[in-house]
Order: structure tokens, then sequence, then C-alpha cells
């Protein structure tokens, strides 16, 4: 088991551990982080901890939920990094909206505000996909309800965040 193997020392071991998870770890951080930098930051944190703990690491054949573990972690502190950041700098972020046309952006606390609009059932499906970046899948499942449901209400959310939007640049 390579595993094992690195657990022991064997560098080339560890070289082909590496190399076999570098990218599937990597794709699931950027699906989960707002840019390839943070990304790349914290992969390089996760494989540092992997190299840290390894030799820790009791059940051998346990070793993608353990990595995967560490990465969700690193999602964390990557999001709380990244917050602190943008408090540092005292900067509020553009946030893309999605509607009739691409390029609109609105500012952090505009599409705040305009969720709190939505009415609660509508408001945690668009936190959950668009915010904590979750899939239709994902969201189903938490909250128990068909993937059809989260669709529609995604639909729905958007179509009253971009009216609710539209018509206040009205008025």
């Amino acid at each position: 088991m390579l595993v094992l193997r690195a657990q022991l020392g064997e560098r080339a071991a560890l070289v082909c551990l590496i190399e076999r998870w570098q990218e599937p770890v990597w794709t699931y951080l950027r699906r989960r982080l707002p840019t390839d930098q943070i990304a790349d930051d914290v992969a390089q944190d996760v494989w540092v901890a992997v190299l840290r703990n390894l030799a820790d690491l009791q059940q051998p054949d346990r070793f993608v939920p353990w990595l995967f573990t560490i990465a969700r972690r690193g999602v964390a502190d990557g999001h709380r990094r990244r917050q602190r950041r943008r408090e540092d700098l005292g900067t509020v972020e553009d946030v893309p909206i999605e509607d009739d046309h691409p390029t609109a952006l609105a500012s952090r606390e505009t599409v705040d505000r305009l969720i709190r609009t939505l009415p609660r059932h509508e408001r945690r499906v668009v936190r959950l996909f668009y915010l904590e970046d979750r899939s239709v899948t994902a969201i189903a499942d938490e909250l128990e309800i068909p993937a059809g449901t989260v669709k529609s209400r995604l639909a729905r959310a958007r179509t009253r965040m971009f009216t609710t939007a539209t018509h206040e640049e009205l008025s």
C-alpha cells in the first residue's frame, strides 16, 4: 500500500501519493473557493498538513477521507483568511448577479440586501448555491427536497432579485 510505504519514509511512495491526489484536491478546493490563487494557497497548506501528520495516520486505508477532511478544513480557513483580508482592507468586493445581462455587477451589500428580500426557503437555497458554492444535488440532500425543487427555487429567487433590483433602479 502506497500510504503505508510513505509513512515508513519511502520518498518515491510519497511522491506518487502526492502526484495521484494533487489534482483532485486542488479541483475540490477550487470548486469551493473564489479564486485560483486562494485554492493554490490552501492546497499548499493541505499538503504541508499531510506531510506533517502522515506518520500519525492510524488507518492508512482511510487516507482519502482523511486527506479530504484536511482539505475541507482548509476551505473554511481559506474563507476566514479572505474575510479577514477584506476587513483589513476595508473594501467591499463586487459580486456578479446572474440575470439577463451577464456583465451586471452589484456590491456585496446590494446582493445581501436583495437576498434578504427573498422568502426564507428561497433565501436558504440561494445562500447555499451562490455563497457556499454547493451543488444542486448537495442542497437537495441537505434540505431533503428534490433537485427540481432546488432548481425552481433558484430560478424564482433570481427572478425576484432581478425584478427588485430593476425596480429600485427605475425608482
